[in-house]
């Protein structure tokens, strides 16, 4: 399970609660100062306005978001309610969902909740006619920056009754916060990340075509590798993940740099293998250790390319393990 850290960043200006972006700052900085405290995985922002922004914006929210993640903290923001401005479709998510680094958030249904569903939102008025389980809400802004799509119609919690992207987020940063806890070693926030990005059904917005992920923690948790070994793998002072995918009996490497999966070799294929990374070489770059259950060999290949083999030893995890300099 996960616990709530819960900040009050809202101020009532003559009957509207609103929140400066100084309060906001300052939530972050509060969050990312007792990350080791309490351990925090995820930072949500069920917040936002009636902007529509299809690139990302200028944002002050962009610097502390990113010092989050460096963190292990991945920010979660909401995209927004305002789709529909005087009965038009607008393209674009709000500030600051729109902020570098954040982690976007649009709304679905959980459940058929009846039709001819109204959202009163001041000039943000739709009303959808029909609703069912993963149909998008038509309150709910979308466009190239949304990340993924979360239950955020109708949500019960704390006694109320709601709906918006302001329900949909906290779902996806309870997810981050499970996922996180759900391996061993607790999976970083890299490995948290493409899970939640990358599972779940896709479903697509018939208003602008944009197709993303349902969060489906269930498959998230799943998606992850037993073995893993977060490293630099490739010297940008950005972290990895190596792994062994138990589906192609392959080794991998993902590199945050381009997002994209690299084969790891020569150490075959049709075995199962544990990878281990470490800077085996001194060379201020991780290197990667695997150990064949199999064969009961260490492979150890640097990242110059260089491999090397050594053993045989015992069973893991009676084998020697080796140590990076």
């Amino acid at each position: 399970g996960t616990k709530i850290l819960a900040l009050d960043v809202f101020v009532n200006h003559g009957g509207e609660w609103r929140a400066s972006t100084s309060d906001m700052l300052a939530a972050i900085d509060w969050v990312i100062m007792k990350q080791r405290t309490y351990n925090i995985r995820a930072l949500n922002m069920s917040i936002g306005g009636d902007e529509h922004y299809t690139s990302e914006c200028d944002s002050s929210l962009a610097g502390p978001f990113e010092v989050a993640r460096r963190a292990g903290i991945l920010p979660v923001v909401s995209a927004g309610n305002a789709a529909y401005v005087n009965g038009v479709y607008n393209d674009g998510v709000s500030y600051p969902a729109c902020s570098p680094n954040a982690v976007r958030v649009g709304a679905v249904y959980d459940a058929n909740v009846g039709n001819n569903v109204p959202w009163l939102l001041k000039v943000n008025t739709c009303v959808d006619p029909t609703s069912a389980a993963d149909e998008i809400t038509c309150f709910s802004q979308s466009g190239q920056l949304l990340s993924i799509l979360a239950p955020g119609a109708l949500i019960t919690a704390a006694g109320l009754t709601q709906g918006g992207t302001s329900q949909a987020a906290p779902h996806v940063s309870g997810a981050a916060a499970v996922i996180a806890a759900a391996k061993t070693p607790p999976a970083s926030l890299v490995e948290v990340e493409r899970a939640l990005l990358g599972s779940g059904p896709v479903i697509t917005d018939p208003r602008n075509g944009v197709a993303r992920r349902r969060l489906d923690l269930w498959a998230a948790v799943a998606s992850i590798p037993e073995y893993r070994a977060p490293g630099d793998f490739d010297g940008d002072d950005k972290t990895d993940i190596a792994s062994y995918d138990h589906n192609n009996a392959m080794l991998s490497i993902h590199k945050s740099s381009d997002g994209l999966n690299y084969s790891v070799g020569p150490f075959g294929g049709g075995h199962e293998y544990i990878p281990l990374a470490g800077d085996y070489d001194g060379d201020g770059r991780s290197d990667l250790a695997v150990y064949n259950k199999n064969t009961v060999m260490w492979s150890i290949k640097l990242a110059t390319g260089t491999a090397y083999s050594y053993g045989p030893f015992g069973a893991w995890p009676e084998n020697v393990v080796p140590l990076p300099r």
